[in-house]
């Protein structure tokens, strides 16, 4: 017995002991640490007190589905889970939930991990993510049209046109294709300047 006391008090996760009432009956050292609570302040209390107070009344019923069936879960893979400190503050955790018999009672091991570095990380790769899709779409923005007017380069014009003209043939429909010209135009940059051409165009 020993040694499981000692498995139980040195494992890496916090780990509590829920009665059926929903009380904290054993606490180890990483739930102190994780919660900023001592054990004697834990024990005897119910889990709700380390549930953020906008979900606790939710929680109570979800405890109760639980222990009326009860089978080993872990939750925090599809959600957000957030576990409350002594202080107020608030972490994200994944938690595993096993129900034992023991002493002919039924109670449930909570194995609460955090995950805060995760957490972080994700977010991390989600704004490096989304940087990327951007410089991807300005990059795309900048192969496919000219710089100076906007318009399409000759690429991709030739693509586009012959997508209309596809969805033209395949609706049945007529197609029209508007040609501008600018007259002189040399005459323009010669006597303005290039920039007032750039301008013109």
């Amino acid at each position: 017995m020993k040694v499981f006391q000692r498995i139980f008090e040195y494992t890496p996760d916090a780990l509590l002991l829920i009665d059926q009432a929903g009380r904290i009956t054993l606490a180890n050292a990483q739930a102190e640490s994780l919660f900023g609570y001592d054990r004697r302040e834990l024990i005897g209390q119910p889990v709700e007190m380390l549930v953020p107070s906008r979900v606790a009344a939710r929680h109570v019923g979800h405890r109760a589905e639980f222990m009326a069936e009860a089978h080993s879960r872990q939750m925090g893979a599809a959600v957000e889970l957030f576990a409350r400190r002594k202080d107020g503050s608030e972490l994200p955790v994944d938690i595993m939930l096993s129900p034992m018999l023991i002493d002919g009672r039924h109670s449930t091991l909570c194995i609460a991990r955090d995950i805060t570095e995760r957490k972080v990380a994700e977010d991390k790769l989600r704004h490096q993510t989304a940087e990327l899709q951007k410089l991807h779409a300005e990059l795309k923005e900048l192969a496919n049209r000219d710089s100076l007017t906007g318009l399409l380069n000759r690429r991709a014009f030739q693509e586009h046109a012959a997508q209309m003209l596809r969805t033209a043939r395949r609706r049945k429909e007529s197609t029209a294709l508007l040609m501008i010209d600018l007259d002189h135009f040399k005459a323009v940059n010669d006597r303005f300047g290039h920039a007032e051409g750039d301008h013109v165009l």
